[in-house]
């Protein structure tokens, strides 16, 4: 999908240039637009409706990586399926007495302030918002303070998004949370996938008989994968499961193009008790939605929201920090998504061993797929053996050749990224 007409044209506000990114505002139609864009990719946030962002288009392909159901055009009045990430909190949904609660929270329709700059290599959002709700159990009036700050860096397909939410009221704030993402690489395919690792998820809704006949029964937990959730299967006969996964990473995938868009999340940090984020897939017959959450339920009921396990608190004062990177991968396949060892928002590596030859010689096996222009270095000791520039995409280690270690020690495979160093893969022979 292209990027809405507004956020190409318009009275230019700010524009801030640095060594290949830039970030600028526009003003459109009274609404103010940013975005984010280096040789990679280009990003869309609309602060005023809490899509933040919008849109992301992966330049090397073309591909726009989220759905737009609603124009940009269309009036804010009430939720709306703009489509983008909207940021939930603190709800995604609910009833009390029947009556719905205000769909996806209160943060698209929250007064934002926020600023935008540049720094060395970077580009950055930063906005901020506060509300006041009540606890739809105990009726007391609780107020949030919501932070987001989104950094783009040069040479780099991956975005960056650091959070704070912090208990600015008089009483406990009682809450839960997901990044609502209407993801969808190019378009809906039939067999685009979501993958997730793990062995268990957290069944929470669903309406599925194949699934009941197995005598599941949400909110339960249940096998992972799930194959009622892992892949789409366009059909006109109305199916749904929501399901989370105790995990640091996700993806969503076309099989079609090879292409995925990562979900990478950093430890979250719940007034210093350490938690992983729970990710989430929202699988139909016609679509699907990604679910980052702080919580294994998203909604308001009742016997859920009284569960501390399944709903946060924070007291008067206390915060919650987290963070979650959006990096978009090329050449990687379905069939590849288990070999996955290790995520970072630069590189996903593929187990990678080390093969000793007849010759005495040794060699790299497996794969690394990285969203970064950088260098790949393989090192014994303080030497250098070898040092290849790459770009995104998919390399196979095996074509670093043939090498020998001097004295058989430490061996380390290093990536080199603007000014990240990170080691893939650490061994002594």
């Amino acid at each position: 999908m292209k990027i809405p007409a507004l956020c190409l044209i318009g009275l230019s506000l700010s524009v801030f240039a640095y060594a290949g990114i830039d970030i600028r505002e526009y003003l459109d139609q009274g609404k103010k637009i940013v975005v984010i864009e280096n040789e990679l990719y280009k990003t869309v946030l609309v602060p005023e409706i809490a899509r933040l962002p919008l849109s992301y288009v992966y330049k090397p392909t073309g591909h726009e990586m989220f759905a737009h159901p609603y124009k940009l055009s269309r009036p804010n009045k009430g939720f709306q399926y703009y489509g983008g990430v909207l940021d939930s909190l603190p709800w995604v949904d609910g009833k009390v007495n029947g009556k719905r609660l205000k769909p996806k929270g209160f943060l698209y329709s929250s007064p934002w302030n926020y600023t935008i700059g540049k720094d060395s290599g970077k580009a950055w959002f930063e906005g901020q918002t506060g509300f006041v709700y009540t606890d739809p159990e105990n009726g007391d009036k609780s107020q949030l303070f919501f932070e987001k700050r989104i950094t783009g860096y040069a040479q780099s397909a991956g975005l960056l998004m650091d959070y704070l939410i912090k208990n600015t009221g008089k009483t406990n704030a009682r809450f839960s949370f997901a990044a609502h993402s209407r993801t969808a690489i190019a378009k809906y395919d039939k067999g685009d996938y979501f993958y997730a690792p793990g062995d268990r998820c957290h069944i929470y809704c669903m309406v599925n008989k194949e699934l009941e006949a197995k005598g599941i029964k949400p909110p339960c937990w249940g096998p992972w994968p799930l194959s009622e959730a892992v892949e789409l299967i366009p059909q006109k006969k109305l199916k749904t499961v929501l399901a989370f996964v105790p995990s640091n990473w996700c993806a969503i995938g076309d099989e079609k193009y090879k292409e995925a868009l990562f979900f990478i999340a950093g430890p979250i940090d719940h007034a210093g008790r350490k938690d992983i984020m729970k990710m989430g897939i929202f699988m139909t017959n016609a679509g699907y939605v990604i679910e980052p959450s702080l919580t294994y339920s998203i909604d308001f009921i009742s016997e859920n929201w009284k569960d501390p396990h399944l709903t946060l608190v924070l007291k008067p004062g206390q915060e919650c920090r987290f963070s979650l990177t959006l990096a978009v991968y090329q050449g990687i396949s379905k069939r590849e998504m288990p070999d996955i060892s290790a995520v970072y928002p630069e590189c996903v590596v593929m187990r990678p061993s080390t093969v000793t030859l007849e010759s005495g010689k040794n060699r790299l096996d497996g794969k690394i797929a990285v969203s970064a222009k950088g260098v790949l270095e393989i090192k014994t000791g303080m030497r250098t053996l070898t040092r290849r520039e790459l770009m995104p995409g998919l390399f196979d280690l095996s074509e670093l050749g043939k090498f020998t270690f001097r004295d058989k020690r430490n061996f380390s495979l290093i990536f080199h990224s603007g000014n990240r160093r990170i080691t893939l893969y650490k061994t002594s022979l």
